[in-house]
């Protein structure tokens, strides 16, 4: 096992500081956690809170609160002693988060040789631990010129060959989005038609959770060979070839596949390993489906599923469409307030689809498919026309006549 490193007269210097200058409290990026003394932990704890409840601190009104009040007295006393200028409380501040950074990498890295813990956890770990802080030091004011750059270049945007009307839409890189619907309206056919035009030119991985690998693979097939699915066992010679260069296409698109219900840590685990290679998109169906581990109301667990998948998309080089029911029945179209168990969807995603069949034709093998985009911070809104072909799965945008 590694030593942890620890400095105590770091940890009594800075509460030495904050004991003489309270005001220092107010820019102290610590918590209690990040001491390793126990004695100066609680400390630490019992100056934060007095301050917090009094804008000062007195050694002789904080003994009154606590039961060794003796003891107290005399550590602060001795605090008080050691007597060190505020000047130095930024500099001490800093050699203590890096001392915690150390500490916690230790042991992450014993849990690692010990077998205790997998790659992606340990680069999830280091991750968290960095985040914890911000270094002043690290600050880069932009120049002009950099400025410039940043603000007259476009983000990248995501380009599609057959479905040119989501080339409309302006969908960006390391955004999070939504698609959702009603049940049964297509959405599920929808972003397979997205991925399946995408994966020419994109690594596309879709964690399915909702149906069976067969489904996904029937669909697929359809799109790409535009064969109705109920045909499959019945195929006429012509059909076979047909479908066999269909199934060809699919293989060498740059599509993987993961089945059944995911925690969100697989989820990360997936999105950590996939990314390493370059930017990928990624398509979760559906985001009801995501365990967080927790005891927690539907509402609670999608909301932090979302809010942590939101931030994968900025920790790392992936683009997110997450799949998600639409709360209420009807013909009505729906709105962002529609979206089933959280407002955390509508507050994170970049943009959100809805896809609506007004006329309600569930049973007919061609429906006329409304995608509204009612959410769009890079872009517009507005309704798109779509014809959706249930048989063969196939999403095209309506053309009219002039």
């Amino acid at each position: 096992m590694n030593t942890q490193t620890y400095d105590d007269q770091i940890e009594r210097a800075l509460l030495s500081i904050m004991l003489t200058d309270p005001k220092t409290i107010d820019e102290c990026s610590l918590d209690s956690k990040h001491f390793v003394n126990p004695v100066n932990r609680r400390a630490y704890d019992i100056f934060k809170k007095y301050y917090a409840e009094n804008g000062a601190i007195s050694i002789g009104l904080m003994c009154a609160e606590v039961k060794d009040a003796g003891q107290f007295v005399d550590y602060c006393m001795a605090l008080s002693d050691e007597y060190i200028s505020s000047s130095n409380f930024h500099f001490l501040m800093e050699k203590q988060e890096e001392a915690y950074k150390k500490n916690q990498i230790i042991k992450i890295a014993d849990a690692l040789l010990e077998g205790k813990a997998s790659y992606s956890e340990v680069v999830d770990s280091i991750r968290s631990i960095s985040s914890e802080f911000v270094n002043v030091n690290d600050y880069h004011k932009p120049k002009p010129q950099e400025i410039y750059d940043l603000i007259t270049t476009d983000r990248a945007k995501i380009r599609f060959r057959d479905l040119d009307c989501l080339n409309r839409v302006g969908l960006l890189e390391n955004t999070l989005n939504v698609i959702a619907a009603r049940p049964s309206v297509g959405k599920t056919g929808f972003a397979l038609n997205m991925i399946n035009d995408l994966s020419d030119r994109y690594k596309c991985i879709y964690l399915n959770m909702e149906m069976t690998e067969k489904e996904i693979y029937e669909r697929l097939a359809a799109i790409n060979s535009a064969i109705p699915i109920n045909r499959f066992t019945k195929l006429e010679t012509n059909e076979i070839n047909k479908l066999n260069n269909a199934l060809t296409l699919i293989y060498n698109k740059k599509i993987k596949i993961y089945n059944g219900s995911k925690s969100l840590k697989a989820v990360r685990a997936i999105l950590t390993r996939e990314q390493r290679e370059g930017h990928c998109i990624i398509f979760i169906d559906h985001i009801g489906y995501v365990t967080t581990g927790k005891r927690q109301s539907d509402t609670e667990r999608i909301g932090e599923a979302v809010r942590e998948i939101q931030k994968m998309t900025k920790d790392l080089n992936v683009t997110v469409f997450l799949l998600a029911h639409i709360n209420r029945a009807g013909t009505d179209a729906p709105t962002v307030n529609f979206l089933k168990d959280s407002g955390e969807l509508e507050q994170s995603a970049h943009v959100v689809m809805l896809l609506h069949n007004p006329n309600d034709e569930l049973d007919k093998t061609t429906s006329d498919i409304q995608l509204i985009v009612d959410k769009n911070r890079s872009g517009k809104r507005g309704k798109i026309d779509l014809e959706y072909q249930k048989t063969t799965q196939i999403f095209r945008e309506k053309k009219y006549g002039r």
